[in-house]
């Protein structure tokens, strides 16, 4: 049976520790950027010159990272998916600070009951395995 603690301090703050229930995972992810297409407007009159829609797909391997929560509606929490996106936020933030890396090299997503952290670098440069560390 999983732990939660809860956690209280001064003016008012409360929150819980789930960490039990997260599940970190690292391997090769299949990142796919659409693209539908742009919009040329002129700044100084807002008129639109030229509007292209078309429709194309990259497909990326990368290297990743990812925290999955384990049954979130079993955890009775309210709101745990804006949790999940403060999660992330801090993770792609914060990843630069305890990791040799730019702030370009990596991006994030969330997905449903997942926070995904991907390096940029197709093959990749080694962040996810250093996350994995980290977390573990």
């Amino acid at each position: 049976m999983a732990k939660n603690y809860l956690i209280t301090g001064g003016a008012g703050f409360i929150g819980s520790n789930y960490a039990d229930h997260l599940l970190g995972r690292g391997a090769e992810v299949t990142i796919f950027d659409n693209f539908s297409g742009y919009k040329l407007v002129d700044e100084r009159t807002g008129e639109v010159l030229d509007d292209v829609s078309t429709s194309a797909a990259i497909r990326k391997n990368v290297r990743g990272f990812w925290l999955a929560l384990e049954q979130p509606h079993a955890l009775a929490i309210h709101g745990w998916q804006v949790g999940l996106r403060v999660l992330e936020q801090f993770i792609r933030i914060g990843s630069p600070f305890i990791l040799p890396c730019d702030r370009h090299d990596v991006a994030t997503l969330t997905q449903p009951a997942s926070v995904y952290l991907y390096e940029t670098v197709p093959g990749g440069i080694g962040i996810a395995e250093k996350m994995v560390d980290v977390w573990l």
